[in-house]
């Protein structure tokens, strides 16, 4: 009776561990804050040759707002603002949007879902699809700050 007991005990206290929480999968906007490096955009672009700093500002009824500051060795610096959506607490469904002027004066607009993003490591992936459904850009970043 009492290796019953014990069994059902550690069985109990084992599925407790084990249980996924729905917060577990959220991140916070905060943890994008800082200097990036872009790493590997399909030989496009030299590794380091781009970095991105974020900067949230202020929440809003589910969206963050904030800069981005893109130094960029070929480019030059451009100052961007952007806003962060939440969606569900499925990580694939946070959005983050950039608006800017481009070097014809034209608003361009560009939407990402926040594919990973650790204290490290950050990925964003183009909401925008090719004709065979793949994202028209993603890209890797690094933590550097």
């Amino acid at each position: 009776m009492k290796a019953k007991v014990l069994f059902t005990l550690i069985v109990c206290v084992l599925a407790g561990f084990l249980t996924s929480c729905k917060d577990d999968d959220e991140f916070d906007i905060h943890m994008l804050d800082g200097k990036w490096e872009k790493v590997y955009d399909a030989g496009a672009v030299a590794e380091g040759s781009v970095e991105y700093e974020f900067q949230a500002k202020e929440y809003v009824n589910g969206t963050f707002t904030g800069t981005m500051f893109v130094h960029d060795v070929s480019a030059g610096d451009s100052t961007v603002p952007f806003r962060w959506l939440y969606g569900s607490s499925s990580i694939k469904q946070k959005e983050l949007y950039i608006e800017y002027k481009n070097g014809k004066g034209q608003t361009e607009h560009h939407a990402y879902f926040v594919e990973e993003l650790t204290k490290s490591v950050c990925r964003l992936v183009s909401t925008e699809t090719d004709e065979k459904g793949n994202p028209v850009n993603v890209i890797n970043l690094r933590k550097i700050k």
